[in-house]
């Protein structure tokens, strides 16, 4: 006759083979659902397109969830003083309106990892089910009220104390099994402000964040899908070797990101010297960059030469600075961005251009008007206020003369460090993400105006431009001889 072991697993195969045989079946379905929705779209309606797109995006959701956990679903049970008995999996399963499998972070599963001997929370017996595959190996069980035991067979030295013995394996998947109490609490925490998981080495903080993550995704997926779980690791090999937890536990909505690859389009590995590194996580470097950001930029135009109404108006280099500060000013008493001060840049350079006008029979807004529309005066603008990719500016840190806001050594060293590399490092991608930020999103492109309102506004300006410099005494404007008229 078998012992007692030997039964109780063979019991319990019963059950995992179960779940397996309906897994099976919700394969089947998912699949049969895929077909279905690409033939809703047979007819070609737009009705047909759009329920084919949701049957087959839900099916292939379905059928990844249902791949991922084709290993180890089933691990522990849960006997309570009531009669009742439930499995524990990695995810539910039920046949019909029967519950074969609880999700481990459904609420009738918290007893697995919060029933205590002192508070056991109406369990009596808890085990976990240890299995290879779909074959069940091993059996480890924990009495917590041994006055209610009665038949109830007990296998092991006790659940928690047994796997805490065994090896967590290349993918921590056995992790799911063993959480305990306090790990249990900031798991099923409620997604209120911040969660603060702090232990010392070894005692499983990142599992722990790991679950909270699939957690939250489990019992708010409304609030927490399509992005809004973020996950960041040291590098990207930790990245990679989590990415095999989380469809472990039944979530693959998850953002992974080492600290190098959380800027879009970089993928940073080298790390700084210590010295270039403390200058680049200093509190001193956001000012730094605030106040680079609304520099000339290198390649810009270094003047400005406009004619009008036979009058030469030029910005040289030496001008254009203090053209510059005064369009910040307007931006920063607005609030704008560099990337959406380009109005305000035009603006403050066709205040400079009038400055040096004579303009005593000439009127004030036609003057910006017409000079703002010339293609000479918009080459520049566009040139000299260009739209601003956080990776452009962040390479002008190379001229130490731009840096302001360190001192002469600090600013050299910050230099050479972009001067003698061809890639970002992973201390720069906190800075990118900072200009991001700072220099706003660029502007969209304009409009083209419709040829109506092109004419309408043209003739609008030629009949401005025939009385503005009519001056005292002037002749009719048909017989002006003032350039311009």
């Amino acid at each position: 006759m078998p012992d007692a072991r030997t039964q109780e697993i063979a019991a319990e195969q019963k059950i995992v083979d179960r779940v397996y045989e309906r897994l099976e079946g919700m394969r089947e379905q998912a699949a049969a659902l895929a077909v279905e929705g690409h033939t809703r779209a047979s007819g070609s309606t737009v009705a047909g397109l759009v329920e084919r797109d949701a049957m087959v995006l839900k099916a292939a959701a379905r059928l990844q969830t249902l791949d991922a956990e084709a290993e180890g679903i089933v691990f522990g049970r849960l006997d309570f003083d009531d009669d009742e008995t439930y499995h524990i999996g990695r995810i539910g399963v039920r046949d019909g309106i029967e519950p074969l499998l609880v999700d481990w972070r459904a609420p009738a599963a918290a007893p697995f990892y919060r029933a205590t001997s002192g508070e056991p929370l109406g369990v009596i017996r808890r085990r976990v089910i240890i299995c290879r595959g779909p074959k069940v190996v091993d059996l480890d069980d924990d009495v917590l009220t041994p006055d209610r035991a009665g038949d109830l067979r007990v296998l092991g030295e006790g659940a928690l104390l047994a796997a805490l013995r065994r090896s967590r394996g290349p993918h921590m998947r056995d992790i799911v099994t063993t959480i305990q109490q306090e790990q249990d609490q900031a798991i099923r925490a409620p997604a209120r402000g911040v969660t603060l998981i702090t232990g010392g080495p070894g005692t499983g903080k990142t599992q722990v964040a790991l679950h909270r993550a699939a957690y939250l995704l489990y019992t708010d997926r409304g609030r927490f899908t399509d992005g809004r779980i973020l996950v960041i690791g040291p590098s990207t090999t930790f990245t990679a070797y989590i990415g095999r937890v989380l469809p472990s536990l039944g979530e693959d909505s998850v953002h992974l990101r080492a600290i190098g690859e959380l800027f879009d389009g970089v993928t940073a590995t080298r790390r700084d010297p210590a010295a270039v590194a403390a200058i680049k996580g200093g509190e001193r470097m956001p000012g730094v960059l605030t106040e680079l950001m609304w520099q000339i930029p290198p390649s810009a135009p270094q003047r400005l030469r406009i004619v009008y109404a036979g009058q030469v108006l030029t910005l040289a280099a030496d001008d254009l600075p203090a053209v510059r500060r005064r369009a910040r000013e307007r931006c920063e008493a607005d609030g704008r961005r560099p990337n959406a001060g380009r109005a305000a840049a035009a603006a403050a350079l066709l205040d400079a251009l009038w400055a040096r006008a004579d303009g005593r029979h000439l009127d004030r807004q036609l003057f910006g008007e017409e000079v703002g529309d010339r293609g000479e005066f918009l080459g520049f603008l566009h040139a000299w206020w260009p739209a601003l990719t956080p990776e452009s500016v962040l390479g002008w840190l190379a001229d130490p003369a731009r840096v302001h806001g360190l001192d002469a050594a600090d600013a050299e060293t910050l230099a050479a460090s972009y001067r003698t590399t061809g890639d970002w490092s992973v201390d720069d991608v906190p800075l990118l993400d900072e200009l991001t930020g700072l220099l706003g999103a660029p502007p969209k492109p304009p409009k083209a105006p419709s040829r109506s309102g092109s004419c309408a506004s043209s003739a609008r300006r030629r009949g401005r431009r025939r009385r503005s410099c009519w001056p005292a005494g002037c002749a009719t404007a048909g017989s002006c001889t003032r350039r311009g008229c």
